[in-house]
């Protein structure tokens, strides 16, 4: 499954994900396409790298690709019975950088947090080559969890405690899942809160100041957490600042199945009304299938686009849908702003989104246990499917391609900058 893409300078593709290995433990993977889609085979062992850290169970959610053209995953490793946030860096070319860490790796737990588990789900890389990790650490429950690095792999211990901070909301079950690093360098984390008067999990917002501790002119206390209505689960799963500082958070909310869900805050952590309904908007594919966002892009003309996946009854696909700056569907986009593709598999989502310089889009994922990739024109027409396999007995990566059809009369303007 791929969890991640970036665009490289020169038009090609670089997807980071989660590949099985030979006996069904998963390993952090990438593979590296060409702009047309075929695999780049001079990028690692025929265009493909997998790295065990220790032959425990490893999951890469998250990548970016340094000024050097170097490369940072990260995600999750097995450490015996528990988990550790795990961080590997490779050459531009898919070999592991020897100068970082322990021969490319680093691991990190939160003992000292009483935490016995704990997962990195985002990255930020800072402009001074630091960078950060959020996620989440089990205790007694699940809490949000930050660490900060140097950019050798080693702790940077002026952040936190001794490099790392850990968030409770109210002694339930807290989920960070999303980052950003903001134009004042406080550090902004989205997620889910399990609500107890609810039984329900909520959106849930945190924010940081540059050190680590909680900036206390947002929300309350430096947390804010947003329920949808209708009873059911929201989790936030996407961040992004608008132009005018303005924070978009997008996930999926439950007043059916499931929904897309987004809401939109001012800077102090207020929503903002003006958006949608009392600032919040649920999108529906099929009120009797589960459908939600995985990430968000904003364009330079304040459209937003949410890449996930919807139920269509009988199988899951990817889907996206394209809004308005106030929040309303931009009808211009698909069919009334949504998009649908099967992959002619039982399970397809969008995990990823990337907008190419002459305003194409990249939605890549999994397809069953296959990585996959799509790209659309601005108008949300599809230009091609790519599916990357990983069978078993292969103990790697490999990849078939797949031709799809689109209707040539459907004619749709991109608005987007």
């Amino acid at each position: 499954m791929i969890t991640a893409i970036e665009l490289l300078p020169e038009g090609k593709i670089l997807a980071s994900g989660i590949a099985t290995n030979a006996i069904t433990l998963r390993d952090f993977g990438m593979i590296r396409y060409h702009a047309n889609g075929n695999v780049d085979t001079s990028f690692g062992t025929n265009g493909k790298v997998k790295v065990d850290f220790n032959g425990g169970d490893d999951r890469t959610n998250a990548m970016a690709v340094l000024s050097d053209g170097k490369i940072l995953l990260a995600g999750g490793k097995s450490q015996g019975t528990w988990g550790t946030f795990g961080i590997a860096k490779f050459n531009s070319n898919g070999t592991l950088d020897t100068t970082f860490g322990t021969e490319g790796k680093v691991s990190t737990g939160f003992s000292e947090f009483s935490a016995v588990n704990c997962e990195a789900f985002c990255m930020s890389v800072l402009s001074d080559g630091k960078f950060l990790l959020a996620g989440v650490v089990n205790k007694a429950s699940w809490d949000f969890a930050i660490a900060k690095y140097n950019a050798d792999g080693s702790l940077d211990t002026t952040f936190g405690t001794g490099g790392k901070v850990v968030t409770d909301f109210n002694g339930q079950a807290d989920y960070g899942l999303c980052m950003i690093v903001l134009e004042d360098g406080k550090i902004l984390v989205g997620g889910s809160v399990y609500n107890a008067a609810n039984t329900n999990s909520d959106f849930a917002l945190a924010r940081y100041n540059a050190n680590g501790t909680l900036d206390s002119t947002f929300g309350t206390n430096g947390k804010v957490t947003t329920d949808f209505p209708y009873s059911g689960n929201d989790g936030i799963e996407s961040l992004a600042v608008l132009a005018d500082g303005k924070i978009i958070a997008a996930g999926n909310a439950s007043p059916y199945n499931g929904s897309f869900a987004i809401a939109c805050y001012h800077a102090n952590g207020a929503l903002d009304t003006t958006f949608g309904t009392n600032g919040q908007v649920t999108t529906d594919f099929n009120p009797a299938s589960l459908d939600a966002i995985v990430k968000i892009k904003v364009f330079p003309d304040g459209k937003i686009l949410a890449g996930g996946y919807a139920n269509s009854g009988t199988n899951i696909d990817f889907a996206l849908a394209r809004y308005n700056a106030d929040g309303s569907m931009d009808s211009r986009f698909g069919t009334g702003g949504k998009v649908t593709t099967d992959f002619a598999t039982i399970d397809d989502r969008i995990v990823a989104v990337a907008i190419q310089p002459d305003g194409k889009i990249v939605a890549a994922g999994k397809s069953d246990t296959n990585f996959a990739l799509a790209r659309y024109m601005g108008d949300s027409k599809l230009i091609s499917l790519q599916i990357g396999a990983l069978p078993k007995d292969q103990g790697g990566l490999s990849e078939y391609l797949l031709k799809w059809h689109y209707s040539p009369r459907r004619s749709c303007s991109s608005g987007m900058g």
